[in-house]
């Protein structure tokens, strides 16, 4: 204000360099009703940006679905679904893994085999401390199976986490993950719709199971704003 107390008119340049706050972005923004089955039909697939990012168009939003994340979380839920019902398939492993495990990795390994087994191992004793796997979850690779065993084995014994089975469930699943696309790699326009299709069907699509999140939203308002034809 001048001695007057009369405030200075703004000039042009004052104007322009004026900053635009945007308002903060949740995932509580994304629409509930895209991810119903309903939607589907109306879920329009702009494009994919850098080998990696699917835009979809839904309603006065845009969608950005990456599919790295978006694949991790879909493999993580299907094999979750088919642990809980005792379906997850196993693949042979041969030669069967030999390991030696001390007296408390005996009493985990019996404590916990049926979890073990419902996982897709087959276990089996093979004389004094030894054990036999002769096959490991479907999407596991037989080379690194050992040192994962004996990690979980590990984890069992030192957590004191009342939910440590449900820990050890999860760290079964992530292996999963390991499977999916990743950034980078081409999908059809039909393989993308049918990952985003299955994505929306999970309980939390909005998270990979490692916490990054899946998909980000904007609405037509957030494009007007950056573009200043509002304010």
């Amino acid at each position: 204000a001048g001695e007057s107390g009369t405030p200075h008119p703004k000039t042009e340049t004052e104007e322009t360099e004026r900053p635009v706050t945007y308002e903060q972005q949740t995932f509580m923004d994304l629409s509930p009703n895209v991810l119903s089955p309903e939607a589907a039909p109306n879920r329009k697939i702009i494009g994919c940006a850098f080998k990696t990012y699917w835009i979809i168009e839904y309603g006065d939003k845009l969608y950005m679905i990456d599919q790295h994340a978006a694949h991790e979380k879909v493999l993580f839920t299907r094999f979750m679904k088919e642990y809980e019902k005792s379906q997850v398939t196993s693949q042979q492993v041969s030669p069967p893994l030999i390991i030696t495990l001390d007296s408390m990795g005996q009493a985990l390994c019996d404590e916990y085999m049926e979890a073990f087994t419902k996982a897709g191992f087959e276990i089996e004793s093979f004389g004094g401390s030894d054990i036999k796997i002769s096959a490991v979850p479907y999407h596991m690779s037989a080379l690194g199976t050992k040192q994962l065993f004996l990690e979980m084995l590990d984890h069992l014994e030192i957590s004191t986490d009342p939910k440590k089975l449900k820990i050890y469930e999860h760290r079964v699943a992530t292996e999963a993950c390991k499977a999916a696309v990743k950034g980078g790699d081409r999908l059809s326009v039909i393989e993308a719709k049918a990952l985003i299709d299955e994505l929306f069907t999970c309980e939390d699509p909005y998270h990979c199971p490692h916490g990054r999140p899946t998909i980000i939203s904007f609405t037509e308002k957030d494009l007007e704003k950056r573009f200043k034809r509002i304010v």
